[in-house]
């Protein structure tokens, strides 16, 4: 089993212990050079695969490289107390350095999986080549390089392809993952043998005043109009051309327009700013405590960070948030939960159209759970359509009392009145891991059945649809033979136990063994109050048992 270490015996080619120095001697070599230092998460290596430390779902974060701190790099520091602190509570933390003007450092990140090896190329063809300085061996399958430079004093923006795609820049307002983290792939990124002896030896190079020059250009800018829903969803809805998948969600969830077309739903206001403080939907409150969170450096989602951690847990991605405001509780680790709750903020929040489901109309006397119940079937079914799942899905009473925001009393209500009218329709069933049996459900027609009776079949009606009724009715008599089985079990079990002693024969076996009886309180030869108390109870269930058992008295 893997430790915290992130150590996998999956992967033999990670270095050991010896050949590398421990994350916590790094952190404070990093913060004696005035390097600002935060603590990162980990990759845990399992066989079923490769997760966080975060134990976010799948997708749901980049994988060993966001920060453990609640505001990342803003938390950065060089006080060896408050380091020492973090790596004592988590020893094997990837250590994170805060770049640009606090830092004194600009690093340039050679991404060769988006072509940064080729960028680089023609940036010293162009400008001549970059000076010798401190390059650090990432640890990803693409082994690309982090080149750190001395910060020359002024504004260094971050950003991505600046000086070429896959030449990122990592200045002012960033960070960058440090040797000797661990990635993902199970590699530990690494000084280069030959950049061994910066910066205590050499001191790092400073900017081309060429490349500076590019770092520092002003993109040019348009005046930002403000994008309606109704865009945002069409432009997703022709980037999602089949089905939405995991990775899909997360792309979806790191877009500021769709974070912001999500606000009103997840209960925040619509004009918040993402960062700023604002009052808890969750819970009554006079002082602000949570905000949503932009993306980190990492790339991670949107995200809602709650300060005083009183609902469970620190941060929440938007659709663990939206799953806590609609059930009232956390959100279960299972990527398919994730995924259809996902799908459905996203649905109710405009961002993705709701497919068109053709379903029968309720009568104008269906309860209110029902109502409520059908509509959230429907809405379970367009979501499933959305994900690429067309089959019929599960419908147990706890789903639907969370997914449609019920109790579990009215769902139960809600589904057997819509079973009785024929407008929910069991369509199979199976068994769960753990042996629980689960019914599947389909929409019904409640003009197929009327008082028990089949009408007659539309000649419109293909043969198909006879097959299916006819289907349909085998499976109604097999659980009917199921449950007639069961009554006749029960009535042998009954049948087959030994009858009662009768009333007089129990009050007697009562009194014996209240005579029998060693009370530590006993006093003048009485019983203490309190066995007297039990005795009188004992006395009265029995004729209580024994007057339900008589049979009624004729009329």
């Amino acid at each position: 089993m893997p430790d915290d270490a992130g150590f996998s015996p999956f992967l033999p080619s990670q270095p050991s212990s010896e050949s590398a120095p421990s994350p916590a001697v790094m952190a404070q070599t990093y913060a004696g050079y005035g390097w600002p230092v935060f603590p990162l998460h980990i990759p845990i290596f399992t066989p079923e695969g490769v997760r966080c430390s975060c134990d976010e779902l799948p997708g749901a974060c980049s994988i060993g490289t966001h920060p453990r701190t609640l505001h990342g790099h803003l938390d950065a520091t060089t006080d060896p107390d408050k380091i020492r602190a973090w790596w004592q509570e988590s020893p094997d933390a990837n250590p994170g350095i805060a770049t640009g003007a606090r830092s004194g450092l600009v690093v340039i990140d050679v991404d060769p999986r988006h072509g940064g090896n080729y960028s680089l190329e023609a940036l010293e063809a162009q400008y001549g080549p970059l000076p010798d300085t401190m390059r650090v061996r990432s640890g990803g399958d693409d082994r690309g390089w982090h080149l750190y430079f001395r910060h020359p004093g002024r504004s260094v923006p971050s950003g991505t392809d600046v000086l070429g795609p896959g030449l990122d820049v990592r200045g002012d307002g960033g960070f960058i993952v440090a040797p000797p983290s661990l990635h993902e792939s199970g590699r530990r990124y690494e000084i280069a043998d030959e950049f061994a002896g910066y910066p205590d030896e050499t001191p790092l190079a400073d900017l081309p005043a060429a490349v500076l020059a590019l770092m520092c250009k002003k993109k040019p800018t348009t005046p930002k109009r403000e994008t309606s829903i109704q865009e945002v969803s069409e432009y997703w809805s022709r980037r999602l051309l089949t089905s939405v998948e995991p990775d899909d969600l997360s792309r979806l969830f790191a877009d500021p327009e769709v974070a912001r077309a999500c606000l009103s739903v997840l209960g925040f206001p619509t004009d918040l700013p993402f960062g700023a403080a604002t009052l808890c939907p969750l819970h009554t409150e006079r002082r602000p405590s949570c905000a949503v969170m932009p993306p980190g450096e990492s790339g991670c989602e949107f995200h809602v960070a709650d300060f005083h951690a009183r609902e469970g847990q620190a941060t929440y991605s938007l659709t663990a948030w939206f799953y806590r405001l609609v059930t009232g509780t956390l959100m279960p680790r299972a990527a398919p939960t994730y995924l259809t709750w996902g799908v459905r903020l996203l649905v109710e929040a405009g961002v993705l159209r709701r497919p068109a489901i053709e379903a029968p109309l309720l009568p104008g006397d269906a309860p209110s759970a029902a109502r409520r119940v059908f509509q959230g079937f429907i809405e379970l079914l367009g979501v499933r359509r959305l994900v690429g799942d067309r089959e019929p899905p599960p419908f147990t009473w706890k789903f639907a009392a969370r997914w449609c925001g019920i109790t579990k009393d009215a769902a139960g209500a809600g589904i057997t009145w819509l079973l009785g009218k024929r407008l929910l329709v069991i369509c199979g069933r199976f068994k769960t891991q753990l042996k629980k049996q689960m019914y599947l459900f389909r929409l019904g027609d409640a003009r197929q059945r009327k008082q028990g009776r089949r009408t007659p079949t539309p000649k419109s009606f293909t043969a198909a649809k006879d097959a299916q009724l006819q289907a349909e009715e085998a499976q109604a008599q097999q659980l009917a033979q199921w449950q007639a089985h069961k009554a006749a079990a029960r009535a042998e079990r009954e049948a087959s136990r030994p009858p009662a002693p009768g009333l007089e024969a129990e009050l007697a076996r009562l009194a014996e063994k209240d005579a029998a009886h060693d009370c530590a309180d006993w006093t003048v030869g009485r019983v203490c109050e309190w066995c007297r108390v039990l005795y009188a109870a004992a006395v009265k269930n029995l004729r209580r048992k024994y007057e339900a058992l008589a049979p009624p008295a004729p009329p």
